[in-house]
């Protein structure tokens, strides 16, 4: 699967995953998710034969970061395009800034605002 992004800022969760997000403009925009994890950030062991793994309070925190404002939405109904979706959900929420809209799988869609006050909005 290529890891393309269409004009609207759409992007699968395997290319939002291996290309992170990056943005300008104001302290609420996204930031670089590349989550780059340093020696000791993550620690592995087997405890009696099961894998025992542990992330530093610094990988704790990436993570957080990541996904604070994430939203998971799952559709009920009849089925919709992706991009008919799209066009819903900024028509509905009205956002400021540009959303990602991504697809997994059986009709459940990962929504990623910019500015906690789209998310704050798109939840209320």
């Amino acid at each position: 699967m290529a890891m393309e992004e269409d004009m609207i800022g759409q992007m699968t969760v395997k290319a939002m995953l291996l290309d992170g997000i990056s943005g300008k403009e104001g302290s609420e925009t996204y930031e670089d998710d590349g989550f780059d994890l340093k020696d000791g950030n993550v620690i592995t062991q087997l405890v009696d034969g099961v894998p025992d793994i542990r992330f530093s309070e610094r990988a704790h925190t990436l993570i957080h970061k990541s996904i604070s404002k994430l939203v998971v939405i799952k559709l009920l109904g009849h089925r919709i395009d992706f991009n008919a979706l799209c066009t819903k959900l900024y028509s509905l929420w009205r956002s400021k800034r540009a959303f990602q809209l991504m697809d997994l799988e059986s009709d459940y869609y990962i929504v990623k605002f910019q500015t906690q006050t789209d998310y704050s909005k798109a939840l209320l």
